[in-house]
């Protein structure tokens, strides 16, 4: 949480002050895809590239997320609850998707659960829907962000059995009964096939995201995990590097101190920062001489991105 009396984000908020900012109506995840030329198929396939980030084969097959999901009744509609997906624990979500997979075996369907505990659908064929990231619909009704398509009529048909499905399960029940949120429904999104090898130019990717991760390996760029910090990769005098954080803890003194710093001496030339803010991303690009514009009053960093 960001106090107004005291910042706790000093560094990161003088980088916001001073940089210029550009607004984006994409999520984070189709910016990722677009800075690295991927084609948007019926969705962006961000699927099959985090399924490949997380050491999976993505094959010559159709990849949806399968997020397990809550829907909320509202008076007369469903919500879609916040955090989708919901956190389950390893074993859990096993058993989920043990008997999602031994009740639509004879549908094609098999679901995958990922050492990062995301769930993922594997086809032989494209469904011929159109998804919606669950960051877009979280918290609104879901009529207007259920599959669309050729195959919408099917795969809604399908998400119902996958609804009725979830509702006896045992963990569900159990959930319930300790007053967490059950999962009754599965998010799909991000649909495709794995894209063809991406002309990025020369970067390395330093992250553990899934996502960045598969986009590396489909550009053959360098994939490396996150260092200690900053510094670490600043010493490795990299011509270019693209780093994704998923955990803002600690940030401040990892990441955003020594890039500032790294500014102020000359070892960064150029600096370019992305906030996923909801179905929206904030863009900051920061030169070294932008530090001198003293006259850019500092802000509190929930100011951005409220």
């Amino acid at each position: 949480m960001v106090s107004d009396e005291k910042s706790y984000h000093p560094a990161l908020e003088r980088l916001l002050a001073v940089g210029k900012h550009t607004w984006y109506v994409e999520p984070l995840e189709v910016m990722l895809c677009q800075q690295t030329g991927v084609k948007k198929q019926a969705d962006w396939p961000i699927a099959p590239l985090s399924w490949l980030g997380e050491g999976g084969q993505a094959e010559a097959a159709y990849w949806l997320r399968a997020d397990p999901v809550n829907f909320v009744l509202q008076r007369d509609s469903f919500s879609l609850s916040d955090p989708a997906p919901l956190p389950l624990a390893q074993e859990d979500a096993q058993a989920f998707i043990s008997t999602l997979n031994e009740y639509f075996d004879l549908d094609g369907l098999r679901f995958y659960l990922s050492r990062s505990g995301a769930w993922y659908l594997r086809l032989d064929a494209p469904p011929e829907i159109r998804t919606t990231l669950p960051v877009t619909a979280a918290g609104r009704d879901i009529n207007s962000y259920l599959p669309q398509g050729a195959g919408a009529a099917r795969w809604n048909q399908l998400l119902n059995e996958m609804q009725m499905l979830l509702h006896d399960h045992p963990l569900n029940q159990a959930r319930e009964a300790s007053s967490e949120l059950p999962v009754n429904s599965i998010w799909l999104s991000g649909g495709g096939v794995l894209p063809t090898k991406l002309e990025t130019g020369p970067m390395t990717i330093f992250s553990n995201n899934a996502l960045a991760v598969g986009l590396g390996l489909t550009a053959n760029c360098p994939c490396l995990a996150l260092p200690e910090n900053l510094e670490a990769i600043i010493n490795q005098a990299i011509s270019e590097a693209w780093l994704v954080l998923d955990d803002a803890d600690e940030a401040e003194s990892k990441w955003f101190a020594p890039a500032l710093e790294g500014l102020r001496k000359g070892k960064i030339g150029q600096l370019t920062l992305h906030f996923a803010a909801r179905e929206q991303t904030l863009s900051i690009d920061i030169r070294p001489w932008d530090l001198w514009k003293f006259w850019r009053k500092v802000r509190p960093l929930k100011t951005y991105l409220s």
